[in-house]
């Protein structure tokens, strides 16, 4: 089974929530988008996002199919993991879409990190800077990779990972929701094992906080409902310049729990 919290805050500094956040435990849907533009035209990129992943994961099998299809999502990728890419598809020509019609919404966009849980199958898939992360036994592992310059930069050994951090470029992303007619997703496949947490976040809670820190909250014995509530007080307590926005899932196998 899933357990699964969620939790989004303005920040202390923004005036508006552009991050949306999405749990639909009878899909096995879980969402973190984090919209990109002026006035409202965030918001509109992130809520398209969710509301694209929502509709398509919402579809039976057969719909799906012929989605993934007309996607070019083939035979030589997983089930779930072709599912996951057509969703981000689907969503970035969704955003695209409006972008080009609404002058004012010019070069919105939205990142994003989704996670399909199919069990004891995680199939993960992102775009931009919104991160996931496993905790198990312990050990908490970030999963995807910022589309960023910075990260570019990290690779390219020009600067290291703690440089990264106050890096002046380290919130400009290379790929984006919306951005482009066509977006490169980043999708992983694995199994969980009981007790393992997967945590999804926008950048107003990576960037203002520690992987440390984000583990020290998240690794105990809290619930996570709990858990969370923690972890955005820290980030208030550090100033939440950005809105912060993140859902937590344990997965626990059905004979060890009480």
């Amino acid at each position: 089974m899933i357990l699964s919290a969620a939790i989004s805050h303005v920040g202390l500094v923004r005036t508006e929530n552009q991050d949306r956040v999405y749990q639909h435990a009878d899909l096995a849907m879980f969402v973190v988008a984090d919209g990109m533009g002026g006035q409202s035209c965030g918001s509109r990129a992130s809520e398209l996002t969710v509301d694209a992943i929502n509709k398509f994961f919402s579809l039976d099998a057969v719909q799906q199919q012929e989605l993934s299809q007309t996607f070019g999502s083939g035979s030589e990728i997983s089930p779930t993991e072709s599912l996951i890419l057509t969703a981000l598809a689907l969503a970035n020509r969704e955003v695209r879409q409006v972008a080009t019609e609404r002058a004012e919404c010019s070069g919105m966009g939205a990142t994003v990190v989704a996670a399909y849980i199919t069990e004891p199958v995680a199939t993960l898939g992102s775009v931009g800077d919104c991160r996931a992360y496993l905790l198990r036994s312990g050990n908490f592992t970030q999963i995807t990779t910022d589309d960023t310059v910075v990260q570019q930069l990290v690779v390219d050994g020009k600067i290291t990972p703690a440089q990264a951090r106050s890096h002046p470029l380290r919130n400009q992303v290379t790929e984006a929701i919306g951005a482009a007619e066509s977006v490169e997703i980043q999708t992983f496949v694995f199994d969980l094992e009981s007790a393992d947490r997967l945590f999804l976040c926008s950048d107003g809670v990576h960037g203002v906080v520690t992987d440390a820190q984000i583990q020290e909250e998240i690794g105990n014995d809290r619930p996570v409902d709990e858990a969370l509530e923690g972890l955005i007080s820290r980030i208030l307590e550090s100033g939440a310049p950005d809105n912060s926005s993140c859902i937590l899932l344990e997965y626990r196998e059905e004979e060890t729990v009480r």
